[in-house]
């Protein structure tokens, strides 16, 4: 063991030498930086960075008689639990063409292997190359994408199967970041430290992770609707339904736009919004037009999930002025 002597620099803070073999090792000069992190022994971790270890954690998915449903959640489930090496069987056509999708479309997996009875997919994900805030922003424009398209439809009162598939496509977008988010925090759950790395605090992430649960929530009502529509006549949205759309759409844009400029005051404010737009969601949903009434029952849920991120959003900005 190395003994290092303590040496006091100022009122706060306190400094040891580091050995110069480990130093040059690592290749550091003057002024470069070094990641120092607590553990939950009590421990501090110097780190020149976070370099993951190279240990391969593999899942073999079986997919032989499951459906596309199953086959998503397979996937997915096994993206989030950090798995980095990816080997699918029990192929055919059909499924061989969506499995190609879902892996190719996660963020950071690669197919590196393809044969008749199995495709092998590779991890080359880097937290060092991660930017928490940015994949919130990210998630907030595809939401907004999705919401822009969705007011067409409803102005018209109908949606083509071709505008359908183009709205899962969009949720699917919105569905990898929040994949993405949420592998996140379960890896910083079991390693702490990687917090350094990624530039925040646990509660940050934790927010990013709750405001991106809500969101995912918002994208599948959305596409509920569009489904709705899909499946009905063209049904009189432009009068009713439309207009309360548009507000909460607005409403939502308007508190996004706050927080990205720290206005706490404006985010308090929309926490107020969801008790203005009950009351018109009430009256919708007993519509006689049925159609109209269960998209009302949908509004109720997405001003449920925006409620939610307001508060979380206010507490991530109160918290950052501290």
């Amino acid at each position: 063991m190395d003994q290092r002597k303590l040496i006091k620099l100022g009122n706060s803070s306190f400094a040891i030498a580091l050995p110069k073999d480990w130093v040059d090792k690592s290749g550091l000069k003057k002024g470069d930086n070094v990641f120092v992190t607590p553990n939950s022994n009590g421990e501090l971790i110097i780190q020149t960075n976070y370099f993951p270890n190279g240990n391969e954690k593999k899942i073999v998915l079986d997919l032989n008689g499951r459906e596309d449903k199953d086959i998503e959640r397979e996937i997915s489930s096994a993206y989030i639990k950090d798995y980095n090496v990816f080997e699918v069987i029990g192929l055919d056509k059909s499924k061989r063409e969506r499995v190609e999708y879902l892996l190719k479309s996660l963020i950071s997996l690669e197919i590196i292997e393809k044969g008749k009875e199995k495709i092998v997919a590779k991890d080359f994900f880097d937290l060092n190359e991660v930017n928490v805030p940015n994949f919130l922003r990210r998630i907030d424009n595809s939401l907004r994408n999705m919401l822009e398209e969705v007011a067409m439809y409803l102005k018209k009162g109908a949606i083509t199967d071709k505008e359908l598939k183009e709205i899962y496509s969009i949720d699917w977008d919105i569905n990898r970041l929040y994949f993405l988010i949420y592998r996140m925090f379960i890896k910083t759950l079991n390693n702490p430290t990687l917090l350094t790395t990624l530039k925040v605090d646990n509660s940050t992430l934790l927010n990013t992770w709750q405001i991106a649960v809500k969101i995912e929530e918002v994208g599948d009502e959305i596409k509920r609707i569009c489904k709705i529509l899909s499946q009905s006549k063209k049904v009189k949205t432009e009068e009713k339904i439309l207009p309360l759309f548009l507000e909460i759409t607005e409403k939502y844009i308007e508190l996004l736009s706050n927080y990205y400029n720290k206005d706490s005051e404006g985010i308090k404010k929309a926490t107020f919004y969801k008790n203005e737009l009950t009351p018109k969601f009430e009256g919708l949903s007993k519509n006689k037009d049925p159609t109209i009434a269960k998209i009302a029952e949908k509004f109720k849920h997405i001003s449920s999930s925006f409620h939610e991120v307001s508060k979380l959003l206010l507490y991530t900005v109160i918290k950052n002025e501290k």
